[in-house]
């Protein structure tokens, strides 16, 4: 079954640029909201009521970024046992890549002599520490494979 996934693309574009506004606008915001503040009031804790305000505002676009569901699994597209990797190009679950329009292939559950590269999403065999595609190693990155009794 093929379905387009734009709008909830949209919707994680929207909830991304919120996140890096209220971290770019933080210093010259508060600076001058308290100073506004402060001119109106007369009160020194305008500053210290804007700044943890904002600090509030980016913790909440932090989480609803982090918390984003993949639009082909529905789980968190960056987070995977309460860790998560912002930056990461495909879903740590279903390895959608970032941006996919559709879904193009099946993503039946691999064997249990293989899993999918965290990187890239590529296929590894049991045997094989290093993903041919990129290079990327799991033994490098302190991640532990799996034993069969554990993989989800």
């Amino acid at each position: 079954m093929k379905t387009t996934y734009e709008q909830q693309w949209r919707e994680y574009r929207k909830r991304r640029n919120i996140f890096f506004i209220i971290f770019a606008t933080y210093i010259p915001g508060v600076l001058l909201f308290a100073f506004l503040l402060q001119r109106l009031l007369r009160s020194d804790t305008a500053i210290s009521v804007v700044a943890f305000a904002w600090i509030l505002a980016f913790g909440v676009a932090a989480v609803r970024v982090s918390t984003w569901p993949c639009p082909r699994c529905g789980k968190w597209f960056h987070t995977k046992w309460l860790v998560g990797n912002p930056l990461t190009r495909r879903c740590l679950h279903c390895g959608l890549p970032k941006w996919a329009d559709r879904d193009t292939e099946t993503h039946d559950e691999l064997p249990f002599d293989q899993f999918h590269c965290f990187q890239c999403g590529n296929v590894i065999s049991k045997g094989e520490s290093t993903c041919v595609k990129c290079e990327w190693s799991w033994k490098d990155s302190g991640v532990q494979q799996a034993s069969r009794g554990e993989r989800e």
